[in-house]
């Protein structure tokens, strides 16, 4: 089990994150920037650390700097109420992989874990197969039935978020914010997610990618694949074994 290391020092939001992500992970909950130096100092393995901005005695970006210049290259997600454009561009230049703005959805948080720990896997992990595709991670390339397929940036940004999901559903605002970002979603047409999805489908084949009503969008597990039908909508996941977003 990957393990995790959430730096948050309220005691509320700390606990009800720990919870969620204990869901999947193995988790340790620290509340100081200090007292996170001393676990990395102990030489404890992590995968990912979850790093709240506003800690403390030293700020979260400080931390992250120190790492940083420390030569500490932990992938790290960070934890903020703000969400300037500002305030991401301070965190991202600190050395931030990715971020999450409170009061966060738990989907959505598991979603950017996940994906940010795919992404950053070691160079045995980042193809991903299912089925007759293959999707390289490290460059967003795919391949279908050993035939490269071209997509834009906008088209490789919704596939990664759902192959990194395998199983799962994402809902429209997930997508998103990970194709957009918070701020940029805002600004995005109504229908981008619907058009980048329907150019996937026409690339990639109709079934691989399917709406979920009134949810979202997955790509189901092989064995789902086999006990649905080629449509491109399906029932509701209590009726086709789909992991249910809230669960």
């Amino acid at each position: 089990m990957q393990s995790l290391l959430l730096i948050e020092d309220n005691p509320i939001i700390g606990s009800m994150t720990e919870t969620v992500l204990k869901s999947a992970y193995k988790v340790e909950w620290v509340q100081s920037a200090e007292a996170a130096a001393q676990k990395l100092q102990s030489r404890t393995h992590y995968d990912l650390l979850i790093l709240d901005v506003n800690l403390p005695g030293m700020s979260g970006f400080d931390f992250l700097r120190q790492m940083r210049e420390g030569g500490q290259d932990y992938p790290v997600l960070m934890l903020t109420v703000h969400n300037s454009v500002d305030n991401r561009v301070e965190g991202l230049n600190a050395g931030a992989d990715d971020y999450v703005c409170k009061p966060y959805n738990p989907d959505e948080l598991l979603v950017r874990v996940a994906t940010l720990l795919r992404r950053v896997g070691g160079s045995t992990q980042h193809i991903i197969t299912h089925g007759d595709m293959r999707y390289d991670t490290a460059f967003c390339s795919v391949e279908k039935a050993g035939v490269p397929i071209s997509l834009s940036a906008r088209e490789a940004a919704v596939l990664d978020i759902l192959m990194a999901n395998i199983g799962r559903i994402i809902s429209k605002t997930q997508i998103e914010d990970f194709v957009y970002g918070r701020a940029g979603s805002d600004q995005a047409q109504s229908n981008a997610i619907e058009v980048h999805v329907s150019s996937l489908r026409r690339k990639l084949g109709h079934g691989v990618i399917r709406t979920v009503r009134g949810l979202g969008y997955t790509i189901p597990t092989e064995v789902d694949m086999d006990a649905l039908d080629s449509e491109d909508e399906i029932p509701a996941p209590h009726k086709t074994g789909l992991a249910d977003p809230a669960e």
